[in-house]
């Protein structure tokens, strides 16, 4: 992959999502479903207008995994190459921060587990730091938790068939310091391509009459949602309802 092809591709793709092409997407039966609620795809108030059927957008949100360590259990040296990253630099040469630093990012299929093993090894292990958010705040966090990545989507989709959703994603090289605990170079995810479903105007009337947040009041999803991977390898929203 050139330097210029996940930013290109990435345009490519967020242009499609946003254009007459979303029709022909949404069409034919969808590669893939997955079931999300409010804390996997909140309101995004951020874009305007990009949907010419009701400029309503859901933002996809995940798990970032950040930590170096735990980055490197999901996203290992092995998958990294897989997606196009090449390690002929020693992590303890000199040159091994400017040469990481100057990858360019690489465009990939992420596999996210929903409300899976993963994401409860992630809650345990946040519950015991002393800065630990309220368990009630954590009620809306995403539960999307990235546990594989790979440059095709059906092998990946016939490796995870059910309980887990595939979408496409920049990744990203970081190179840890000796002084922060390096040298050490990991894997990350930068950003979801696309980050944000439009809503069809035959849905935006569920999220219209969703009741106010209560100031104070627990911070449960207000609804589920339905989203499929269509023909082109781009995500749409096919339903939506209110949770009781």
């Amino acid at each position: 992959m050139t330097r210029i092809a996940a930013p290109a591709m990435t345009i490519v793709i967020v242009v499609i999502a946003f254009s007459g092409l979303a029709g022909w997407n949404r069409s034919g039966q969808p590669r893939l479903v997955a079931t999300l609620t409010e804390r996997e795809l909140p309101p995004s108030w951020n874009a305007q207008g990009l949907d010419d059927e009701s400029g309503r957008q859901l933002r996809i949100e995940i798990e970032y995994r950040h930590d170096p360590l735990d980055s490197r259990n999901w996203l290992p040296e092995l998958r990294l190459r897989a997606i196009g990253f090449h390690f002929n630099v020693p992590t303890g040469a000199p040159e091994a921060a400017d040469t990481y630093a100057k990858t360019p990012a690489r465009l990939a299929w992420v596999v996210f587990e929903l409300d899976g093993p993963a994401w409860r090894d992630i809650e345990r292990r946040r519950a015991l730091q002393p800065e630990a958010q309220p368990a009630q705040q954590r009620q809306l966090q995403s539960r999307l938790v990235p546990v594989d990545a790979g440059p095709d989507f059906e092998t990946l989709l016939a490796r995870y068939p059910t309980g887990h959703l595939i979408l496409r994603a920049v990744v990203g090289l970081t190179y840890l310091m000796p002084e922060h605990g390096g040298p050490l170079v990991y894997g990350a995810i930068r950003k979801i391509v696309p980050g944000e479903i439009a809503v069809p105007s035959h849905l935006r009337a569920v999220l219209d009459a969703l009741p106010a947040r209560v100031e104070g009041g627990p911070p449960l999803p207000r609804y589920e949602a339905e989203l499929a991977m269509g023909r082109l390898g781009i995500p749409y929203l096919r339903g939506v309802r209110p949770l009781p």
